[in-house]
């Protein structure tokens, strides 16, 4: 199945796809998150840091814990957004689609300070906001990303109303800068 990718732009600190959201579906975010990955080593590297290189397991696992943030933030759009029948907790109703945009967007932005921090920016029609899961564990099987997410990123993520959807947005350590 072709994923419905579409880059819309990539410049030297920013990258952003656009997301055909009819055919946007669960086993796209692998090849989504090689995406990712790809440009972030191409940003790390662009700085000296080589993901994989001696002394640097630290920076892998922060680059898998960013995608971990990008598979939960994606993965609430196709549940919450896209097919309504999905979301938790499990529900009888048939799949259907929402009158919503034809594309969810995504950004991803390295900032740089002292860290290096990538930005990871989910944008959907929905204008209903992300809510934190308040279940205990094992009461039923998903509804715990957005902890993921804040456990993550540190408590830094948070959403924004925009003009007929929302923007869901986190971001992640990648590596501190000398």
């Amino acid at each position: 199945m072709t994923p419905p990718v579409q880059p819309s732009t990539e410049d030297a600190m920013q990258t952003s796809y656009k997301l055909r959201e009819a055919h946007l579906a669960a086993e796209h975010i692998p090849l989504i998150r090689a995406l990712a990955v790809a440009r972030c080593r191409r940003w790390l590297a662009d700085r000296g840091i080589v993901l994989g290189g001696p002394g640097q397991d630290a920076v892998d696992a922060a680059v898998q814990d960013a995608m971990l943030v990008l598979t939960e933030l994606l993965t609430n759009v196709i549940k919450h957004v896209i097919h309504r029948g999905t979301c938790w907790p499990p529900s009888d109703e048939p799949v259907t689609y929402r009158d919503a945009p034809e594309w969810v967007e995504l950004d991803l932005v390295l900032e740089e300070t002292s860290v290096l921090t990538l930005l990871i920016v989910v944008r959907d029609g929905d204008p209903g906001g992300p809510m934190l899961d308040t279940t205990e564990p094992g009461d039923f099987e998903g509804g715990l990303g957005l902890g993921l997410v804040r456990a993550v990123s540190n408590d830094q993520w948070g959403w924004e109303p925009t003009g007929g959807g929302k923007a869901v947005w986190a971001r992640c350590p990648l590596a501190a800068l000398n």
